[in-house]
């Protein structure tokens, strides 16, 4: 099920930095990990890498093949210019005190300090647990906190913890059995390394996979080798510590511990303690108070007083009144009343009376 949201989650995005291609010489169909986010990766196909990224709330698990829980992936983060520098550098693990990655050209790989040390992420290497200020409990923060989980106890093989609710509890192997922190229970002794074996480490660069050779002019530095090409620079131990080339890491030395310069590791002299310097005590210097100066009271002169001349007074002439003339008064005409004339009257003229005729009646006989 996993798989396939994985396969679903597979989107285009930008390229990122300058990394040599993840997935030249792989084989079709494999996916690897994008240093560069937890949930980024890519997807291998004909030779190239297309970047892809797990949905949400997911972590990509490469050695998995699939998007998983946060809880059971070391997120492996690098820099975006390691890929072009040419010096190795070791980054942090969030919620991780004893793992760190050591990014090389851009590629990421989980490494473990060696037992007694812890990674100190401000100094960017493994020290003494004294000198390293990771408070982070038993249990990491990344777990489930619903799931019992099941950690190895780095002071004794056939101890481990069990953490659930992020509380850890102690518990004890059956007898003859110890903790196989692969599979996270107890097993048989002949299938547990609870010791790392004396593995002769290589003192050139292998054409391939990811090593550490240890540097052949001391014993207390070491190069990375990555697919055949070894860091310009060396990456020195922490004070105190040399490079066991038994163990391929930094480590507390005891007498099973080789150098590469074929040097005694028990001649390394030991860190002497260093306390910081306490500056004395310096008492500032107390000045002498000073009193500043009284001036004399300066009294200001008063001007005399200045009486300004009054003018004499100034009678305006009063002018004589003039009367204006009047003017005669004018009696408008009165017009002659006009008296129209009476016409005369005309009386018709009265038509004759006119008798119309009487027709003659005929006697009768």
């Amino acid at each position: 099920m996993l798989r396939r949201l994985l396969i679903a989650a597979l989107v285009t995005l930008a390229a990122r930095g300058t990394v040599a291609n993840p997935c030249a010489g792989r084989p079709d169909g494999l996916f690897v990990n994008d240093f560069t986010a937890c949930d980024a990766f890519f997807s291998c196909f004909r030779g190239e890498a297309m970047p892809g990224v797990c949905p949400v709330g997911f972590v990509f698990n490469e050695e998995a093949q699939l998007c998983d829980f946060p809880w059971n992936v070391k997120c492996l983060l690098c820099p975006a210019d390691s890929a072009d520098s040419p010096t190795p550098t070791l980054e942090p693990i969030q919620g991780e005190c004893s793992f760190y990655t050591l990014c090389f050209q851009g590629v990421g790989a989980l490494r473990e300090c060696a037992d007694g040390l812890l990674f100190d992420a401000t100094a960017g290497i493994c020290d003494l647990a004294e000198n390293v200020d990771c408070d982070l409990g038993i249990c990491p923060s990344n777990l489930n906190p619903n799931i019992p989980t099941f950690l190895p106890n780095p002071a004794d093989c056939s101890r481990y913890f069990i953490c659930i609710g992020g509380m850890a509890e102690e518990a004890q192997c059956a007898p003859t059995l110890l903790f196989n922190p692969d599979t996270r229970r107890c097993d048989l002794e002949e299938n547990v390394e609870c010791i790392e074996g004396s593995i002769p480490a290589p003192t050139t660069c292998p054409p391939t996979g990811l090593h550490y050779l240890g540097n052949p002019v001391d014993c207390v530095s070491y190069f990375v080798c990555l697919n055949g090409v070894q860091s310009d620079a060396s990456i020195e131990c922490a004070a105190g510590l040399i490079f066991d080339v038994t163990i391929s890491a930094c480590a507390i030395p005891n007498d099973a511990s080789r150098c590469a310069d074929g040097s005694d590791p028990s001649l390394v002299p030991a860190p002497e303690p260093t306390n910081p310097p306490v500056p004395e005590p310096t008492i500032p210097p107390v000045p002498e108070p000073t009193i500043p100066p009284v001036p004399e009271p300066t009294i200001p002169p008063v001007p005399e007083p200045t009486i300004p001349p009054v003018p004499e007074p100034t009678i305006p002439p009063v002018p004589e009144p003039t009367i204006p003339p009047m003017p005669e008064p004018t009696i408008p005409p009165v017009p002659e009343p006009t008296i129209p004339p009476v016409p005369e009257p005309t009386i018709p003229p009265v038509p004759e009376a006119t008798i119309p005729p009487v027709p003659e009646t005929p006697i009768e006989d």
